[in-house]
């Protein structure tokens, strides 16, 4: 058996198993998350089994590694990604594990560390399309030389797919001018790196032909 906490989470989250040693396995720090990409298997797993409620816990227990520094970052990441797989269910979620999965999304869109932010957005988005503040922090971390490339290239992606989404009530942050100024000076961001670059050249491109973008959900 593997050493690998995104094993347990896999057992727990596509089983909808409630067992409490599960959760010790996966909280315990031996159970390091590093490892090969092909250890780390949560991205293909069935997540959050709509045909149960969540472990008591495991919300709790995911936002605390996320906020741990001495988790890893790749580990970290996941830990996010299934936050936002709680926002998305209709049931099955407490208030109290709904409200402090988007308190620790929101946390993550100040992060200028690894994925965090563009992980983040992109989990709120999902969960909630329409909210401004998607779209606000969108435009604030597209425009951001701070954050990683990865991270802009997300919210430039996710703030297309809100001008497009609220094109009969749209809000400052999210208006196709608001969206065009933004790719047009990404691309002349000498420090975006050339996929940011392309990407802002692409959104340039659907504009002016008048379509609109599409966010890939990725890992």
């Amino acid at each position: 058996m593997k050493s690998n906490k995104s094993n347990y989470l896999q057992f727990i989250f596509g089983g909808g198993i409630l067992v409490t040693t599960t959760l010790l396995l996966l909280t315990f720090p031996v159970f390091s998350s590093t490892g090969p990409a092909t250890e780390i298997r949560i991205s293909n797993a069935p997540i959050f089994s709509q045909e149960t409620g969540l472990p008591e816990g495991v919300v709790s227990d995911l936002a605390r590694m996320f906020r741990s520094p001495d988790e890893d970052e790749v580990w970290r990441d996941y830990c996010l990604q299934f936050l936002g797989s709680a926002l998305e269910r209709e049931d099955g979620v407490t208030d109290e594990d709904r409200a402090l999965a988007r308190e620790t999304l929101v946390e993550a869109l100040s992060s200028t560390n690894a994925t965090f932010a563009g992980t983040a957005l992109r989990a709120l988005h999902r969960g909630a399309p329409a909210d401004p503040l998607v779209a606000s922090n969108a435009l604030r971390i597209a425009r951001d030389p701070s954050y990683p490339s990865s991270s802009r290239t997300t919210a430039l992606l996710i703030l297309e797919d809100c001008a497009h989404a609220t094109s009969s009530t749209p809000s400052t942050s999210s208006t196709p001018s608001t969206l065009a100024e933004t790719a047009a000076a990404v691309s002349a961001d000498p420090s975006a790196s050339p996929l940011l670059r392309q990407t802002a050249d692409a959104v340039r491109r659907r504009l002016a032909a008048g379509r609109g973008g599409v966010v890939e959900s990725g890992p």
